[in-house]
């Protein structure tokens, strides 16, 4: 299966939690947000079926982050909560014309998920792309004005760098995807020797995973993929307990350091920390309570830079 650059601008993330108003709360307590509550009535086509699903939106870098309640048993979204626990569900993309990038998917191969149509234009599209990976990719053209997604930009979160997957078959999930029209992915270039990892406040130094990396379609934002190899509990759990999946978020900051003591602060936890000879530096904190996701900072080499940066660093 090859399918033309669909896929190319990324709209949103989506995130599918049990309570919309609590996930924003708690959202916002760590510092992105506000959200703002999606009127699913304006959005509805005519005549069609409420299937009760409830959506909160805000700015999230230079994309949206969807914050999803499931209505009805027996959607997708609610299937995906009841097997999977809150967590990504899906890539959002922009639609210049959602009907006919829709009849191109099918037509290259892609099973559709759902569809609706909105009453003033546009309308949304979702795809079965979870063979590896876990996760659905959904082609979106809002009407004009009816989406505020001016929001509230603040650092570090106004920076996400990449969303991170754990997969079982990195090659597999390479090909699968660059079959997509991503790509092409390439693997991380850190340079710098490993001085000092600890896995859930434990030092470790014989940690293996595999991961590759590219830009999402046109956007700056990353898409890398983990295979645990070995000693890789964080990933390792995740693949265990939940499958293949995205797991984290990935923010590029100066200071990482900095940036997970105010977490830490809070009361959350670093549960894989490393850093590099060179200046890298990145730190897992178990954000994921709810929602699902660990957020990481990334921090980029600062010295011994002898080729271009790393394309998804995650040691």
């Amino acid at each position: 299966m090859t399918v033309e650059p669909i896929f190319s601008k990324l709209n949103h993330v989506g995130v599918v939690v049990r309570d919309m108003k609590n996930a924003a709360a708690y959202y916002e307590s760590l510092g992105i947000g506000p959200f703002v509550k999606v009127d699913r009535e304006v959005l509805r086509e005519p005549d069609a079926g409420g299937d009760g699903l409830k959506t909160m939106r805000t700015t999230f870098g230079s994309v949206g982050l969807e914050l999803i309640q499931p209505g009805s048993r027996g959607s997708h979204w609610r299937q995906f909560l009841e097997e999977k626990g809150e967590g990504i569900i899906h890539l959002g993309f922009d639609a210049s014309n959602v009907d006919e990038e829709e009849r191109r998917a099918v037509g290259s191969g892609l099973r559709l998920l759902y569809r609706r149509r909105f009453k003033e234009g546009g309308g949304v599209s979702g795809f079965d792309t979870r063979e590896f990976g876990g996760i659905a990719f959904e082609l979106i053209r809002y009407p004009p004005g009816l989406i505020n997604t001016s929001g509230v930009v603040k650092e570090p979160y106004s920076r996400l760098h990449h969303v991170g997957y754990v997969v079982a078959d990195l090659d597999a999930a390479v090909r699968f995807y660059e079959g997509l029209g991503l790509g092409p992915f390439k693997q991380p270039n850190l340079p710098g020797v490993r001085t000092q990892a600890t896995q859930y406040g434990r030092p470790v130094t014989n940690r293996k995973l595999r991961n590759m990396g590219t830009h999402i379609g046109t956007t700056r934002i990353e898409l890398e993929f983990l295979q645990p190899v070995e000693n890789a509990p964080v990933q390792e759990e995740f693949l265990k307990e939940r499958g293949e999946g995205a797991n984290h978020f990935g923010f590029k900051v100066a200071d990482v350091d900095a940036e997970a003591a105010k977490l830490e602060r809070k009361g959350f936890k670093a549960i894989y920390t490393v850093t590099f000879s060179s200046g890298i530096k990145c730190k897992y904190l178990d954000t994921d309570k709810l929602g699902g996701v660990l957020f990481e900072f990334w921090q980029p080499p600062t010295v011994g830079i002898t080729s271009p940066p790393p394309v998804m660093p995650s040691p």
